[in-house]
């Protein structure tokens, strides 16, 4: 099993975590990333990188990649995260929609963080294909 940490840390300022000499500033205020936006973005994240991998073993160049992800939560609180749609737009991309809508499927089965969470949170992938 691989193993690997974070450390968060609370002082007078709010929630600080430590990233590759990056501080990451976590709680509701302007200049802060909440939680729930912090696992947004893993998932959008995770999702675009694994495809841009595919890709990329495949050999299939394109010139920009990228990913729109929306959450859906529940209202009654404590706000459970219940569906994130993501959808990546992909340019220039030398390839058939048949074989980038391929990609999108494995990428689905191969990045960590949608196949940690596919069981309690519905995951939904599109693909938005420009010249």
């Amino acid at each position: 099993m691989i193993e690997k940490h974070v450390d968060v840390t609370i002082d007078g300022t709010g929630l600080t975590s430590e990233n590759k000499g990056q501080t990451i500033k976590i709680g509701h205020d302007p200049q802060q990333i909440s939680p729930t936006k912090l696992f947004e973005t893993s998932v959008a994240a995770c999702t675009l990188g694994t495809f841009r991998a595919i890709l990329e073993n495949s050999k299939i160049p394109y010139q920009t990649a990228s990913v729109r992800s929306t959450m859906f939560l529940e209202e009654d609180r404590p706000h459970k995260i219940r569906k994130v749609a993501l959808t990546i737009t992909v340019c220039g991309a030398q390839a058939t929609e048949e074989k980038l809508q391929r990609i999108l499927k494995m990428t689905k089965n191969s990045c960590t963080i949608v196949q940690s969470i596919m069981d309690s949170i519905e995951i939904e992938e599109s693909l938005e294909i420009k010249a």
